[in-house]
């Protein structure tokens, strides 16, 4: 997984962002849209590592237990949606719209893992097409 390409993305989603922002602004709008993405690959041994935009975190059913089982929340790297936050260092900071800065580019300590242990265990990825994370009931 490249870490730069994740980033590459979420500057161009910045800059849609900010465009979308100015649009609305000037038209007496509310054009503030969001993109949430989670990329993943399934490794050999049952690896999933991904990276996670402002998108719910994986889920995993167990088949031994047969329900879902929780997940170390340390373990799940969490970045904001799309478009939202950029690295503090960014030189074209001020030309984009950023809800707050990040300390630095995305590299592959923002990649988080979850291996499945037990055959049949089931990996489910999914969206409300809402869902910001807080609310587990919601969830």
């Amino acid at each position: 997984m490249t870490p730069e390409l994740f980033e590459s993305i979420n500057l161009r989603m910045a800059l849609s962002v900010t465009a979308r922002h100015e649009l609305g602004m000037r038209q007496g709008a509310n054009a503030r849209q969001i993109a949430t993405m989670l990329y993943g690959e399934m490794r050999p041994g049952g690896q999933f590592r991904f990276v996670n935009f402002g998108h719910p975190a994986p889920l995993v059913f167990s088949a031994e237990f047969l329900k879902f089982v929780e997940l170390d929340e340390n373990r799940i790297v969490q970045s904001s949606a799309l478009g939202l936050q950029l690295p503090a260092d960014h030189p074209g900071q001020k030309k984009y719209f950023s809800a707050n800065f990040r300390q630095r580019e995305i590299n592959s300590s923002d990649l988080a893992a979850i291996t499945l242990m037990s055959p049949g265990e089931i990996l489910v990825l999914y969206t409300d097409g809402d869902y910001d994370g807080g609310d587990k009931q919601a969830r």
